[in-house]
């Protein structure tokens, strides 16, 4: 019996023993050196060679969204109210961004009306109005509903 029971324990240890061993894991990559005095390049992230705005048409609220930003200077979004068919009065503007693609919300000095069309036009830091790749001024017209 203590024959059996020692047998049993040794089986039992050599099992347990067997399913905790470790695998041989991949090492991890290893950086090559640099040839000394070659500069270190970090990775850019891709040039922004254009401006452009795009608003779509939104409910009636006290912020418009622009679902797409595309700045190659610093710049930011003005908000303008309909003036005969064009961009009119200044209701509101974002923040200055640096060159980038953004999603950008404006709050606007006034709720928006149901049915009124208004434009996101983009605007240097020197409030001058951004032109897009065709040379035009980078304005999106959208419409505001209910």
């Amino acid at each position: 019996m203590k024959k059996n029971f020692f047998l049993l324990t040794v089986a039992s240890l050599l099992l347990l023993g067997a399913g905790c061993a470790r695998t041989k894991s991949t090492p991890p990559p290893v950086a090559l050196p640099q040839e000394a005095g070659a500069p270190v390049v970090a990775p850019q992230p891709p040039t922004i060679q254009n401006n452009s705005i795009t608003a779509e048409k939104q409910a009636s609220n006290v912020r418009v969204n622009v679902a797409s930003v595309q700045l190659a200077t610093p710049g930011f979004v003005m908000i303008h109210e309909d003036a005969s068919g064009k961009p009119g009065a200044e209701i509101g503007r974002s923040q200055v961004f640096k060159p980038g693609v953004y999603t950008v919300t404006v709050a606007l000095k006034r709720p928006s009306k149901a049915g009124e069309t208004l434009y996101a036009m983009l605007h240097g830091e020197d409030e001058v109005p951004l032109k897009d790749i065709k040379g035009a001024t980078a304005v999106s017209a959208f419409t505001i509903t209910k």
